[in-house]
């Protein structure tokens, strides 16, 4: 196994464990157990983000980035071989898997942002002020459609917050819609 390939292993460990489920069994935390901690699952995600950039930086760990990478691509036949949850997901954890099955360290990753823009700009989601007065895109009426739905968590301290899970049905419209979804992010001012 290269070292790019025991990153995004990792890195897709890191992803479920912060959408509370255990990575061994694909099976949802209970709802008292530390690792469904919000604090916990914050340091997840920023582990995950950590990897995100070294996985982009081609394995290298450091601050440099590399200037000449080409855009995010991806062929049919690696959409097909992306794979879905059973289980709904984060945005964070499905892009992962996307940026996994390409894993091509001479191109860019696609990014969560990018996927949760074009979904805002389709009108499944939304940004509103969450309760620490913080932009979040929630989903719309319409996001039911498509399998987009909202949990609430509590964190360390006991208050709820609100994350977005991704249903298998919502990973297919988003594998179905990528090309529009990458051309969207390429191409803002067209969008």
């Amino acid at each position: 196994m290269t070292q790019v390939e025991k990153l995004t292993y990792t890195k897709r460990l890191i992803d479920k464990l912060a959408d509370g489920i255990n990575p061994l069994t694909n099976c949802p935390h209970d709802e008292d157990y530390l690792l469904n901690d919000a604090s916990i699952i914050r340091c997840f995600f920023h582990v995950s983000q950590v990897l995100e950039r070294v996985l982009q930086n081609g394995g290298v760990v450091g601050s440099g980035r590399r200037r000449n990478l080409k855009p995010f691509s991806i062929t049919e036949e690696e959409k097909a071989n992306v794979p879905l949850s059973d289980t709904p997901v984060s945005i964070t954890a499905f892009v992962s898997s996307i940026n996994s099955t390409v894993n091509n360290p001479s191109m860019r990753r696609l990014t969560a942002t990018q996927v949760t823009s074009w979904l805002e700009q389709a009108g499944f989601l939304t940004t509103v002020l969450n309760a620490e007065g913080k932009n979040q895109r929630v989903p719309t009426d319409n996001a039911d459609l498509i399998g987009i739905s909202q949990v609430e968590r509590k964190n360390s301290s006991g208050s709820p917050f609100l994350m977005n899970l991704y249903n298998i049905e919502a990973q297919r419209f988003i594998l179905d819609n990528l090309d529009s979804i990458i051309a969207s992010a390429q191409n803002p001012q067209q969008s």
